[in-house]
């Protein structure tokens, strides 16, 4: 018999595929939240989601979390980050962590479901960001002195 607990889990990682596949993004989960590529020690099929954008150099693996806390605050545990790196290391991807608060009915409905990466991940896809921006800057500057 599933717990309640692990439907709640199952159904954000569905939820979370979905809304997160937009502009461009393409998420997926994982089979058994990740359990099956530790037991086969595959990387691929570790953590709870996988997501990429064209614009990244690299994927992006969560792990994600619900239910700890109230719909207020959230308990955020450490080792939750440090598990999602390692396995993320492994596949060349850059780990996050999606936390949803529970039980969130009415008010800021958009704060309810937070996505948290690490100073060094962010930093790194900010890196990316930017070597695209310097070449859509000289792509225009290409254009402009065809123009002229």
């Amino acid at each position: 018999m599933t717990s309640a607990s692990k439907i709640k889990g199952s159904k954000f990682e569905r939820d979370a595929a979905k809304e997160l596949s937009v502009n461009s993004g393409e998420w997926k989960r994982i089979p058994g939240s990740g359990s099956l590529g530790v037991i086969l020690n595959d990387s691929s099929l570790m953590g709870d989601l996988n997501g990429k954008y064209p614009w990244f150099k690299k994927g992006i693996k969560s792990q994600n979390k619900v239910g700890y806390g109230t719909s207020k605050q959230i308990t955020v545990k450490r080792e939750w980050f440090t598990e999602i790196r390692e396995q993320a290391k492994l596949d060349n991807k850059y780990p996050c962590v999606l936390l949803k608060f529970d039980d969130v009915k009415n008010g800021d409905l958009g704060s309810a479901k937070v996505i948290c990466f690490n100073f060094d991940t962010f930093n790194s896809m900010m890196s990316d960001l930017e070597e695209l921006y310097i070449h859509y800057l000289k792509l225009l500057e290409k254009d402009f002195k065809n123009e002229t």
